[in-house]
Parts: C-alpha cells; structure tokens; sequence
C-alpha cells in the first residue's frame, strides 16, 4: 500500500515526451525500458521517498531530491508531509542537478 501520494507538474508529460522520442530514435526497446523504469521509480516514491539522496547542487540540496534511472536520467522531487511533488525529468548528462 502507497504511504505517499505522488503529483506530478504538468510539464512533466512534456519532458517525458521529449526524452521518449529522443532514445526511440536509436532504439525502441531502450525507450520501452526508460518508461518502465520510470514507473518504477513512481512506485518507490510513493512507498518511501527518503530512500534517495539529496541533489547534487547546494542551492537544491535543502528542498529537492533526486532518483537516477534508466541509466542517465534524473527526477527531481520534493517531499512535503505525505505528498511527493515531482518537478522534473532531466538527462543528467546535460544537467549539473
């Protein structure tokens, strides 16, 4: 059973999108996987959030967290009471986040 409720900024189903068709140009099975384990990442947030560190930068540090998956991505979230609020899907080899 979820402990927390996961929301997500509408941004979001932009950046997923992006990333989405960016790796199913090289390949469809590795876009199939980044999806799944984005679901999973999800599923994790809502059962307990404080299982992954802080993020790498000093100004995000205090407020936000990060999850890697799929190799090279990021997801930034903040932890409010029982509620995660996820802000970003980033490819960490373009972001210092």
């Amino acid at each position: 059973m979820a402990k927390f409720k996961v929301i997500f900024d509408p941004a979001l189903d932009r950046m997923l999108l992006q990333h989405t068709e960016f790796i199913s140009r090289v390949s469809v099975p590795a876009a199939e996987r980044f999806l799944d384990e984005f679901e999973a990442v999800i599923q994790r947030l809502s059962e307990n959030p404080y299982q992954f560190p802080s993020c790498d930068d000093p100004n995000l540090a205090d407020t936000y967290r990060k999850a890697v998956f799929a190799k090279w991505y990021k997801m930034i979230f903040s932890v409010e009471d029982d509620t995660v609020y996820v802000d970003a899907v980033v490819d960490g080899r373009q972001s210092t986040i």
